[in-house]
């Protein structure tokens, strides 16, 4: 089952998140002109791997990328209702969207079938 990073409730943060083992920075940053949502990866070091990805609902986020050290893929969640992309107070735990992330088989398995984020990340 996918993993479900936390997300604190500011509109900047940056935490240290375990995935397939490895540590990684985690930056998230609501932006009001735009009322979205973007993320910035970094390695243990603090290398950027990824640099404000726009957040949307479905989306894999590191799936054009082939990122050190990270065999899965992180993505957003839709949990319920129908925006297309999380606001400021719609991202986290029990809301609207969540910021998940996909095991390589639960990527895998996403890519094989062409099926949505949701569907994968709830295990069917």
């Amino acid at each position: 089952m996918a993993y479900e990073i936390n997300v604190p409730g500011n509109s900047w943060s940056e935490q240290t998140v375990t995935l397939d083992g490895g540590l990684f920075s985690n930056e998230l940053k609501y932006k009001e002109r735009t009322e979205r949502w973007y993320l910035t990866l970094k390695d243990n070091t603090g290398v950027n791997l990824l640099t404000e990805k726009k957040l949307v609902d479905g989306q894999v986020i590191t799936g054009l990328y082939d990122l050190p050290g990270l065999s899965g893929a992180i993505a957003v969640q839709r949990n319920y209702g129908r925006d297309s992309y999380p606001t400021w107070d719609t991202l986290g735990r029990d809301k609207a969207f969540s910021l998940i992330y996909l095991t390589e088989a639960e990527y895998t398995m996403l890519l094989q079938t062409g099926e949505n984020v949701n569907y994968v990340s709830r295990g069917r």
